[in-house]
């Protein structure tokens, strides 16, 4: 694990200090606001890392953890870190919206990954890490983390995917836009996000 953060810190992502494990995070540094990072081959699938919701920058990222068994294999634990909206300009004199200073309470981390992540579904939470590791493979199927000055491990960049034998009939009922449309749906009715 101290070998992925040390690579995490040379890809320059944002190092945040949950309540016992450390998460890294795009930052502006690597993919801007909103843009949508296509994943998969076919081009048709996208999401964005970063984005803006009820006036607060958000940033997807991950931690990882080191598992052993049935093999050697990392694991992901999805994560979402808030900043304050800091306004900004570019050389033409557009102004845009930049994360600021990364809220440092938990509390309000939480209160916020309550409220903006209650109406992301397994699609978008899916979609994200997707998109996560596309940009670390870079093209490739596998990435290396350099565990010493002569040996890397190398990292597939695909997930282990499992066929589950049950499921709901809410996927195979619903068009893929009416769940984030139907006003029950937790959330949906103070959506700010626009790649839902």
């Amino acid at each position: 694990r101290q070998s992925w953060d040390l690579f995490c810190r040379e890809k320059g992502f944002t190092e945040y200090a949950y309540s016992n494990q450390l998460g890294f995070h795009f930052n502006k540094d690597i993919v801007p606001i909103r843009k949508r990072i296509t994943w998969n081959k076919e081009g048709r699938r996208s999401s964005a890392l970063r984005g803006v919701s009820k006036n607060k920058i958000w940033e997807y990222g991950v931690t990882a953890m080191v598992a052993f068994w049935p093999f050697p294999h990392l694991k992901f634990k999805a994560r979402v870190l808030f900043s304050e909206v800091e306004m900004t300009k570019d050389e033409a004199g557009h102004a845009s919206k930049e994360a600021g200073d990364i809220i440092d309470d938990s509390d309000k981390q939480h209160k916020f990954r309550r409220s903006v992540c209650s109406s992301w579904r397994n699609k978008q939470w899916h979609g994200r890490l997707m998109a996560f590791l596309t940009l670390l493979r870079e093209n490739k199927d596998e990435f290396a983390i350099p565990v010493s000055s002569s040996s890397s491990l190398e990292l597939s960049a695909h997930p282990i995917t499992v066929n589950a034998p049950v499921t709901t009939k809410l996927p195979d009922i619903l068009d893929e836009e009416y769940e984030e449309t139907d006003m029950s749906t937790l959330g949906n009715f103070d959506i700010e996000e626009d790649d839902l």
